[in-house]
């Protein structure tokens, strides 16, 4: 009875707290258009609700840094390709609350009602993969972003999954760091805990989302049960040089996440 009432009190404040992004967002808008002034404004102010919305529904993040020095000469800047495996709607959360950053998603979330809707608030870029023509006036437009110092992150993988394993990535968008010639930053999600227990096959459905579940469903089963507890691990960044290619700058990142990822089996 009591996890039932601290779940639904989760449930209605975290709408409330999706009430207030989506009125900032829409005041920053007014205010600055879609301007690269808006465009970072809108990263910061979801990089703070993101971090509050975890607070309410009792996710901890727990912060590895597992990176290599950066080479003699370069210094620490935005401006990164971010890329991460792809368990859950909650990947967004997390990773936004360690940094202000933009999403990449795609065109069937920017149409599909409210979760659209968040994602148009957030000033996500919206992508059609299967089709080359469009694809590459969407790279330009993640580059140009990236150029403008801000962090674009994006999930290679395409989709959501179980946890089984992490799929193999999905080379088009890296171009926009070829482009831009801003280096990936790479980033490993696992998600340890669910209510003091191990994530594993029995218990990963409370946690992953895939398929053909439902969001508000997913949502509220996070908010009744909460207690939850995430490793980010940051990798070491992949920088782009005069011989790299898509190919080559995906199979980097993705063999450094899969070197960290733990299956949920």
């Amino acid at each position: 009875m009591l996890n039932s009432i601290v779940g639904y009190l989760r449930f209605v404040t975290l709408f409330f707290c999706i009430g207030i992004f989506v009125a900032g967002a829409i005041v920053l808008r007014l205010l600055f258009g879609d301007s690269v002034r808006a465009r970072r404004l809108a990263a910061r102010w979801l990089h703070v609700m993101c971090g509050l919305a975890l607070k309410i529904l009792g996710i901890k993040v727990e912060e590895i840094d597992d990176s290599d020095p950066l080479p003699f000469g370069v210094t620490h800047r935005d401006g990164y390709l971010v890329v991460s495996n792809h368990l859950s709607y909650l990947d967004i959360l997390v990773l936004a609350s360690l940094w202000p950053m933009l999403f990449v998603t795609s065109n069937e979330i920017r149409d599909s009602g409210f979760l659209g809707y968040l994602a148009k608030a957030g000033g996500c870029h919206f992508v059609e993969r299967r089709n080359r023509d469009q694809i590459q006036r969407e790279v330009a437009e993640i580059a140009a972003s990236l150029s403008e110092g801000l962090n674009v992150a994006v999930f290679p993988e395409a989709t959501s999954t179980n946890g089984t394993q992490v799929l193999p990535f999905k080379v088009a968008l890296m171009d926009a760091a070829i482009v831009s010639g801003r280096p990936l930053q790479p980033f490993c999600l696992n998600y340890r805990e669910i209510a003091g227990r191990p994530v594993g096959i029995d218990n990963r459905d409370e946690i992953c989302w895939y398929g053909d579940m439902t969001f508000f469903n997913h949502l509220a089963n996070v908010a009744r049960r909460g207690n939850m507890r995430v490793a980010v691990t940051k990798l070491s960044q992949v920088h782009v040089k005069p011989e790299s290619d898509r190919k080559s700058l995906a199979a980097e990142a993705y063999n450094q996440i899969t070197g960290h990822y733990v299956q949920i089996v």
